[in-house]
């Protein structure tokens, strides 16, 4: 709650005018407004995105999906680099990580794009889902859970991840 809010108390700030720079005010939004453990991981996520987008648009003109597709995948990689967690790990990254790989960067038509971003976040909410069942965590908050409580309980990072990302694409 506090990452969004921060969003958009900040947004007036953003530059519009190139995707990168919107990626980058958002990795520091979240850096500032968020604290903790996932404001830090978000902002990795970010800031790798916006590195991603500024090299690709450097190539072109304009912004296209295949660029963003690029970043998000880019913004995953790098949690998983410096936080170390994967699919399977119950921590954000078992949606996060659906989500990016279900992007097909090869679409242009905005109905194309549409469907495949909600097929992405299916599967992302599937796999968050999945986090229910699992009572092991070694990493994330829920490395510190029981894990008696794990057990029915999905992973909050999954959900909150699914749910920013419902809230993107919805928007769209």
């Amino acid at each position: 709650k506090k990452g969004g809010e921060g969003i958009l108390k900040d947004m007036d700030g953003y530059d519009f005018g190139r995707s990168s720079s919107i990626a980058l005010g958002l990795a520091q939004s979240v850096l500032l407004h968020m604290g903790g453990t996932s404001g830090a991981i978000y902002n990795i996520f970010f800031t790798a995105a916006q590195t991603s987008l500024a090299s690709a648009v450097e190539e072109e003109e304009s912004c296209k999906y295949a660029h963003f597709v690029r970043a998000f995948k880019a913004g995953v990689d790098a949690i998983q680099k410096y936080g170390g967690a994967g699919v399977g790990d119950r921590t954000l990254v078992d949606a996060l990580h659906p989500f990016a790989h279900s992007l097909d960067g090869g679409l242009s038509g905005k109905s194309e794009i549409k469907q495949n971003l909600e097929q992405a976040l299916l599967r992302a909410e599937q796999s968050a889902e999945r986090t229910k069942s699992m009572t092991e965590a070694i990493l994330g908050r829920s490395s510190y859970v029981p894990e008696d409580a794990l057990k029915g309980n999905a992973d909050p990072g999954a959900v909150v991840a699914c749910k920013w990302i419902a809230g993107f694409v919805s928007a769209l």
